[in-house]
């Protein structure tokens, strides 16, 4: 982390919750911020409008490029879904519908 930066813990997939200890971020000033993206939705929706077009004004332009690990024809979502319960995808599966 350096220093003045901000760690955003977003969620957690599965086993135990990581610890950390509280010298680390008052050594190099740096603040930790919790991320419940579905709360804040939520709670301010005009807020998460803006942001979500933000992003994807990103994603047009080439700024945010999202990891896509594979792209599948719709017919095989259910392959998707059992690589995503496996944990075995990198990034984004995409459905193709056409």
């Amino acid at each position: 982390m350096r220093w003045n930066g901000r760690l955003l813990p977003v969620g957690f997939a599965g086993g135990e919750v990581p610890s950390l200890p509280m010298n680390l971020p008052l050594l190099k000033n740096y603040s930790i911020v919790g991320v419940f993206t579905g709360a804040w939705a939520d709670r301010f929706p005009d807020q998460n409008s803006r942001a979500a077009d933000k992003v994807l004004q990103w994603v047009s332009e080439g700024r945010l490029r999202p990891h896509v690990d594979r792209v599948l024809p719709l017919e095989r979502a259910a392959e998707a879904m059992s690589a995503i319960e496996n944990r075995s995808v990198a990034g984004r599966i995409v459905l193709k519908v056409r």
